[in-house]
């Protein structure tokens, strides 16, 4: 009993949080049918067909499911993988909670509850049960994880190239966070051996996977899309959305039509993307971001403020811009919701990570933030009700 004890007391914080994902999750999850029959095409083209983006999960699906694939293994392994994504979300955030020291610990408690609780948050991923967005976020966690440590920090090319076989938009959503603070460690006045050399390896790896997932691993696939089909139909009973594969996997359009490779295929989806914007659900997605892009707002502004560091100053600036790398996957995707979620998740990390690291001019920022909130706990409690009733949608 004393060593549970023990346990608990050290681990309080990720307790509490895993706590935390796990009642909510378990609140908006449907549980009569957790896994959305639409994203089942996701876990069944595998690298047996071919070595494209969207099929490296799949193929850990494969290997783990033998012969058929089941609905029923179907939400196993979805759920596990949301399981897992709070557990790493909640090792790293204790950390940070950890490190804040007396001053800070309630004020970077508070955030990292936001961002377990909000509907933009990392809470989003119980909501889209299936959807691979979450394998994006898995693997940037763990490059984060593995950062500051000097065996395993090596791992993180290696997890860029994870993500975006997983799904490619990953080079829009969790990449430029991952390169952005392996850049800020490589141009410190005194970065650690091997920091310079850590971030362009993984640059370059990631460019290399880039371009060839896009432009050149269709190319890899030998079967026509009836066999295609047919091969995927052969390992599972469950319905299979061939709009899907015929896309992504062979560039022919809704109608039926080849739309010529890469190039056509983008015109295909940006012409998908114009027809299905709404003004109002993309002005509704905003506004519900807006509190917590006045939060990061506040923050970067007064760090630039009390930071002394050209060098700091830059990189503060790009902190600011970093949401704009989303801005490419707008014009082919009406997801808003999706990358303005990863936007404002990838707003959270750098802050966590930079008071993990010790910034002095973030840690300011926020001591600032903090006696603001509390002597004005009327507006404190507004903004966390803005926050908190934003709840993620699809569209």
């Amino acid at each position: 009993m004393s060593k549970l004890r023990a346990f608990i007391r050290r681990f309080q914080y990720e307790i509490l949080l895993l706590l935390v994902m796990g009642a909510l999750s378990a609140a908006v999850i449907n549980w009569h049918s957790p896994v959305d029959p639409i994203t089942y095409g996701f876990y069944l083209a595998d690298y047996r067909l071919g070595f494209c983006s969207r099929m490296l999960i799949a193929s850990v699906v494969s290997m783990l499911s033998g012969q058929r694939v089941t609905e029923g293994f179907l939400a196993a392994f979805t759920l596990i993988s949301l399981l897992a994504a709070f557990v790493l979300t909640a090792v790293l955030l204790g950390r940070v909670i950890k490190a804040a020291g007396i001053q800070l610990r309630g004020a970077v408690a508070v955030l990292a509850l936001l961002f377990c609780c909000a509907g933009n948050g990392v809470l989003m991923y119980a909501q889209i049960v299936g959807m691979l967005d979450i394998y994006w976020y898995i693997f940037a966690a763990l490059s984060i994880l593995c950062i500051k440590n000097r065996t395993l920090r090596w791992l993180v090319p290696l997890f860029c190239v994870m993500g975006i076989a997983s799904h490619y938009a990953f080079l829009f959503s969790f990449l430029p966070l991952i390169l952005l603070l392996l850049y800020r460690d490589s141009i410190a006045a005194q970065p650690e051996k091997g920091a310079r050399a850590l971030f362009w390896l993984s640059a370059a790896v990631s460019l290399a996977a880039a371009v060839y997932f896009v432009f050149f691993a269709h190319l890899t696939i030998t079967l026509s899309q009836e066999e295609f089909i047919a091969a995927i139909k052969n390992r599972t009973d469950l319905p299979v959305w061939e709009d899907y594969f015929r896309g992504y996997f062979f560039f022919t359009d809704r109608q039926g039509i080849q739309v010529g490779g890469v190039k056509g295929l983008l015109e295909a989806l940006a012409g998908t993307a114009a027809e299905s914007f709404r003004l109002q659900n993309t002005l509704r997605i905003l506004a519900g971001a807006v509190p917590a892009a006045v939060l990061f707002g506040f923050l970067w502004r007064q760090a630039l403020r009390y930071s002394t560091d050209k060098r700091e100053k830059r990189l503060i600036i790009l902190y600011m811009l970093l949401p704009l790398c989303a801005l490419p996957a707008l014009l082919i995707s009406s997801d808003v919701s999706r990358w303005v979620s990863s936007a404002l998740m990838s707003q959270f990390a750098l802050v966590f990570y930079l008071l993990f690291s010790g910034s002095e001019a973030v840690r300011e920022s926020l001591v600032l933030l903090k006696n603001r909130a509390v002597s004005n706990p009327l507006w404190l409690a507004a903004f966390l009700i803005a926050c908190l009733v934003m709840v993620y949608r699809y569209d």
